[in-house]
């Protein structure tokens, strides 16, 4: 007999005595990835998928020119403001590009809609976002 049992499914809602609710399990995910990442981190990689909507700017960070890896950034609420003054006087719409390679400080956090991490921006690393281009072109 199989360990999942003679139909080959497991107990209702349970996996070696953890709940498999998916909200739960997203819960946990996120709680570990909390707890995993407490301070903030740097990350460089080239915008995709931009969206600006009423209080929010979210995109997508890239390795390479459309493949490898990926995380979803948001910028929103206080640092999304502060993102703006640092970016004037041009305006968000013209660093946040796709196609463009950014730097960026913030917390990781645990998309759950989307069922991945993501990057809470807090800043954009200009130092970093010039170091990250001059290295891509290399």
């Amino acid at each position: 007999m199989s360990r999942f049992g003679k139909r080959g499914a497991l107990p209702d809602g349970m996996i070696r005595g953890m709940i498999t609710d998916i909200a739960e399990l997203h819960r946990m995910l996120s709680a570990r990835l909390d707890a995993g990442f407490p301070d903030p981190v740097g990350v460089a990689g080239m915008v995709t998928e931009v969206a600006f909507e009423p209080g929010a700017v979210s995109f997508c960070l890239q390795n390479g020119a459309g493949a490898g890896a990926s995380i979803r950034v948001v910028l929103e609420g206080a640092s999304l403001d502060q993102v703006r003054q640092d970016v004037q006087p041009d305006g968000l719409d013209w660093v946040v590009v796709s196609g463009l390679i950014l730097a960026l400080r913030g917390r990781l956090g645990y998309w759950e809609l989307g069922g991945r991490p993501e990057l809470r921006a807090s800043a954009i690393d200009h130092a970093g976002t010039i170091a990250a281009r001059e290295q891509w072109r290399a």
